[in-house]
């Protein structure tokens, strides 16, 4: 850069794009972590409303096993801290449930949510709705997850491809390239 001006003015832009390339990418990796926790919270549900714990109560009690595995300090167990605290308040399950999903923000929680709701007030067998969804969740994280895989086998495939030829013809050439 040195004392100037010009090279200041290609500094600046390009430390806003990579700024703004890495916040992109960071958070990025951030909602793929809330899906795998919320898929832990999904598991946890099917499990306990199988075996015949009621809904509201099997919420609750995630909070504590759900804590000792993800920690303390994200998105989804401070989410369920507040759930479990409106419950205690005596709110009602249906608008703690709406503030869980507003404070989580995963569109696959409200939808899951909406379902439970609907469920729950028709008489529908929740435990099978959990289930299933957290089947779809870990097929759909399974899938992204290969998708993930293939792509970066892909990239280093063409990167090794595009550096043959190279080689190619310094072994032809005899070195003299």
């Amino acid at each position: 850069l040195g004392s100037a001006s010009t090279g200041w003015f290609v500094t600046i832009p390009g430390t806003f794009l990579l700024g703004f390339g890495l916040a992109h990418l960071f958070h990025l990796r951030e909602d793929k972590l809330l899906l795998i926790q919320y898929q832990h919270l999904l598991g946890y549900l099917s499990t306990r409303l199988s075996a015949g714990i009621p809904l509201e109560m099997a919420l609750v009690e995630s909070v504590k096993p759900l804590t000792e595995q993800l920690g303390k300090n994200n998105r989804l167990i401070r989410s369920l801290l507040r759930l479990k605290k409106n419950l205690e308040a005596q709110l009602s399950l249906y608008e703690a449930l709406a503030s869980f999903t507003r404070e989580v923000g995963l569109p696959i929680c409200t939808r899951d949510v909406t379902m439970l709701t609907l469920l729950s007030r028709s008489g529908g067998r929740i435990d099978v709705f959990v289930r299933q969804s957290h089947h779809d969740l870990s097929a759909q994280i399974n899938m992204q997850s290969e998708v993930a895989n293939e792509r970066r086998g892909q990239s280093s495939e063409a990167a090794i491809l595009s550096i043959i030829p190279f080689f190619m013809a310094r072994f032809v050439f005899g070195g003299t390239v």
